[in-house]
């Protein structure tokens, strides 16, 4: 692990330090595009750090969660309301239907936290013109949480290890296409600290795509 972050630390770091130098030497015009790069590349390890800080503070012993009878309606369409200017900027359709309230015993802004970050890992996989179409439905027991994206899918080789922090598949290594690797490790552990599941499909019946799944108890 501490080879994948220094990893994706040195990229950025790498980055910035060429662009400065290049600025320093005269060899670039100081233009706004090539700061924005450099803001661009601060903004990645502030996240990565951030990240990694979330990460270790859910693994101590000392974390616990804030729960209280919540309506999951109520924090999917605010989490659905927030995403909806990223969708409209990329040019992704984000469907959401609302449903009767669903009562359940969670941290409301974890839950947040993890809605965010699913839904911000399906727009990034997603190429303009696509879909994102969100879902809660009541189990009895237990609210499901479906989020199904038109993207690119995900080979059957890298779906078991989705969840693991720092793993990103071969095809989104790039700091183009690929995340930090840190998201849907967080959403694990903060699903899992709420005894619930959490899972992913792509392929077959989802037309390319892939479709991840939370199963919260509504019961603590």
């Amino acid at each position: 692990m501490t080879q994948d972050i220094a990893h994706e630390l040195r990229t950025p770091l790498t980055t910035l330090k060429s662009h400065t130098r290049a600025l320093e030497d005269g060899i670039w015009e100081p233009t706004a595009d090539r700061f924005q790069t450099c803001l661009e590349e601060i903004d990645r390890l502030i996240q990565l750090v951030t990240e990694l800080e979330d990460l270790h503070d859910m693994e101590s012993p000392e974390f616990q969660l804030s729960r209280s009878k919540q309506d999951l309606g109520y924090i999917m369409e605010r989490a659905i309301t927030l995403a909806t200017a990223m969708y409209y900027e990329k040019k992704v359709d984000l469907q959401y239907v609302g449903g009767s309230p669903i009562l359940a015993e969670v941290d409301a802004d974890r839950m947040f936290q993890v809605l965010i970050n699913m839904l911000s890992n399906a727009l990034h996989y997603t190429p303009a013109g696509g879909t994102v179409q969100a879902e809660l439905v009541d189990e009895g027991a237990h609210a499901l949480i479906r989020i199904q994206d038109s993207g690119q899918g995900i080979s059957s080789s890298d779906l078991p290890y989705i969840f693991e922090r720092l793993y990103r598949g071969d095809k989104s290594r790039n700091r183009s296409s690929g995340g930090s690797g840190m998201g849907l490790a967080i959403v694990k552990q903060l699903v899992s600290a709420h005894g619930g599941q959490v899972w992913a499909e792509s392929g077959g019946k989802h037309a390319g795509g892939s479709c991840f799944y939370i199963r919260i108890p509504k019961e603590e």
